[in-house]
């Protein structure tokens, strides 16, 4: 469920970036995140049916983290691209934030999972094992977002997207791109 969710948030999202984008920061942020956890109570409800269980709550708080983390991730990632972007630097930004954000956000997530299911866990058990988990679930974060962020750099049409997005000044052109290739020259 979490995968669906994920994958099907992220299309849509990039599907409606440029309608996004055209905002302040923290509005486009609460829209972004809003559009992905709206696809993610589908995907619950879907998953689960109108019955949730408390395997489906606690799926869909940990699915609220991994939003979380991914949005800031984009965010933080572009900012830290804001002067210069270049692809690669972008991509390396967000594996970094994307993990960084997760790893800071786990424990409060299952902080929130522990109060719901009251289980009384020791802060240093859960700081110690949601380090391991918040790891491995960046890096599955970030393995969801590459084929997105491949696409969006390959297409045109979501490179648009993209940038307007994220607000990020788009490469130049090339030297020896010649402006007008497609019209004929006729002496």
């Amino acid at each position: 469920m979490l995968f669906y969710s994920l994958t099907v948030g992220i299309a849509i999202l990039w599907l409606l970036a440029h309608k996004l984008g055209n905002r302040n920061r923290f509005v486009t942020f609460l829209l972004a995140f809003t559009i992905m956890a709206v696809v993610g109570l589908a995907g619950a409800i879907s998953y689960a049916g109108l019955e949730f269980s408390q395997k489906t709550v606690d799926a869909l708080i940990l699915l609220a983290n991994l939003v979380f983390a991914m949005l800031l991730g984009f965010v933080l990632a572009a900012w830290c691209c804001r002067k210069r972007y270049r692809p690669v630097s972008f991509m390396l930004w967000l594996a970094v934030w994307t993990v960084a954000a997760n790893l800071v956000s786990m424990p409060v997530a299952y902080s929130i999972i522990f109060i719901v299911h009251r289980v009384s866990v020791p802060i240093s058990t859960i700081l110690f094992f949601m380090s391991e988990k918040g790891s491995v679930y960046g890096a599955f974060l970030y393995a969801i977002v590459l084929p997105f962020m491949i696409l969006a750099l390959r297409s045109s049409f979501f490179r648009e997207r993209f940038y307007a997005c994220l607000r990020l000044k788009s490469m130049p052109a090339t030297a020896g791109a010649v402006p007008n290739s497609d019209a004929v020259k006729t002496d």
